[in-house]
């Protein structure tokens, strides 16, 4: 991600980052705006123990296709959506890009009424 929002603000574009807060620091030493949003690696981990601990006694190849859709795709959005919301609202950018572990942005994007 880091090279595309550099090309962008290379461009002259205000790129923001939107992620968990105890990363913002990082980001924002590189040179780029941030929204804390989402929940921060202790959460992610505390709902992963709670909610899917017994996936890691499964064979190490068949996890990932447990992992991606459980916690990626129903336990980490609908806080990261819940923050996202506002910032765009507020912030209304032309563009939103998200990476491939992080699926509230296209929801937020399309709620905010961005063509997807």
């Amino acid at each position: 991600m880091v090279p595309l929002a550099m090309a962008l603000a290379g461009r002259g574009h205000d790129v923001r980052w939107a992620l968990a807060a105890e990363a913002c620091p990082r980001v924002e030493a590189a040179g780029f705006g941030t929204f804390p949003a989402g929940m921060s690696v202790a959460e992610r981990g505390a709902v992963f123990s709670r909610l899917y601990g017994d996936a890691m006694s499964l064979p190490p190849e068949q996890r990932p296709d447990f992992m991606f859709p459980a916690f990626f795709g129903q336990a980490c959005p609908p806080k990261m959506l819940d923050d996202l919301l506002p910032v765009i609202e507020n912030w209304r950018p032309a563009l939103i890009v998200n990476e491939a572990a992080e699926l509230a942005g296209p929801p937020a994007a399309s709620l905010a009424g961005f063509r997807t």
